[in-house]
């Protein structure tokens, strides 16, 4: 019996680390950086996000239908800040960067990022770690930005056809996982 014990208890304490990580560590592609924060953000019946003005509004109209199709959560997009809100700001940089900060505490989150690619980029990220409907997000911080200036994948419509559906579906993937 002490020698199945024994024999577990390597496995039972490698097994700890991954139950106790934050879902942003699971983010595909990986993020560079992940900092768990204090606090966490209760997510309830409606998501609302917070778009100060027409890039980001464009942005978080699409989150939001996304939402609405993907997770079926109410989400509403507006321009007032409000409490426990997903808050996007762009603020200003070189044309080509694509870095964005999530930051996740009690208040809500908020997605920072030079240009609005940026800004796509994070919430392509956060809506990989949101849970499905209500629910709570861990505090956390995350930073990320591309590796690479082009990121891609190539679909050969020229040997095979495709239906207009799946390359639409397919589009909308490499999107998803921050593919341009």
């Amino acid at each position: 019996m002490r020698d199945r014990q024994r024999a577990l208890l390597p496995l039972l304490l490698l097994a700890l680390p991954a139950a106790a990580q934050h879902p942003a560590t699971r983010i595909i592609p990986a993020v560079q950086q992940v900092v768990p924060r204090d606090g966490s953000w209760r997510i309830g019946d409606t998501l609302v996000v917070v778009a100060p003005d027409a890039l980001t509004r464009i942005e978080a109209t699409r989150f939001a239908a996304d939402q609405r199709r993907e997770a079926r959560r109410v989400a509403r997009v507006t321009i007032a800040s409000q409490p426990g809100a997903l808050r996007l700001q762009i603020e200003g940089g070189a044309a080509g960067d694509e870095s964005y900060r999530i930051v996740v505490d009690e208040a809500g989150a908020l997605i920072t990022a030079a240009t609005v690619h940026g800004v796509r980029h994070g919430l392509q990220s956060l809506r990989q770690i949101l849970p499905d409907g209500r629910g709570t997000l861990a505090g956390v911080e995350i930073r990320d930005a591309p590796r690479y200036p082009w990121r891609g994948a190539m679909l050969d419509v020229g040997r095979h056809t495709f239906p207009v559906a799946d390359i639409l579906r397919w589009i909308d993937l490499l999107e998803r996982y921050k593919l341009n």
